[in-house]
């Protein structure tokens, strides 16, 4: 799995977590979801790290799994309204959890825009666009480039070989 933080870095967590740091991170994914405060969850994590996986003992954190974990911890601050939300989102379709937030359809033909926290910031009106003429108008600041601005968002791009990646 590939996870985007809100700085933009990308952890892929098969080549950089081993089997019991992966374990400890989806556990905090988990717990994110639950709407745990980040008090809450920086107790759960240390309790993970200790207790370990699958009796293998203690758990030694990397730096991906430490930026992974603070990342996280910083999602719920702000999901619960304690700081700010990121500037920006992940110019890309079908947003997964994680994922740097991007566009998704909506029931109304619209695009809802997801910051990088994977919030919802507002939805564009994208009547007869497809989303190949939406990443053209974003990378050209079009139309669309301008109503994401309105919303206090910028655009960033995932490059792998130097070609974006949506």
């Amino acid at each position: 799995m590939r996870y985007v933080a809100l700085t933009g870095t990308v952890i892929d967590t098969e080549r950089d977590l081993g089997p019991a740091q992966r374990h400890v991170a989806q556990k905090l994914m988990a717990w994110l979801s639950l709407g745990l405060a980040p008090a809450e969850l920086r107790r759960r994590l240390a309790t993970a790290l200790c207790v370990g996986w699958n009796n293998e003992g203690a758990v030694s954190p990397s730096p991906a799994l430490t930026a992974m974990a603070e990342d996280i911890i910083q999602r719920a601050a702000i999901t619960l309204g304690r700081a700010a939300g990121p500037d920006w989102f992940m110019a890309q379709a079908w947003p997964g959890r994680f994922a740097g937030g991007g566009l998704l359809a909506d029931a109304a033909g619209g695009l809802a825009v997801l910051d990088a926290a994977d919030r919802a910031r507002g939805t564009l009106a994208a009547d007869g666009f497809s989303f190949e003429q939406v990443l053209e108008d974003l990378r050209a600041g079009g139309q669309m480039a301008r109503q994401i601005a309105a919303l206090g968002l910028r655009p960033r791009w995932l490059e792998s070989g130097g070609r974006p990646v949506f």
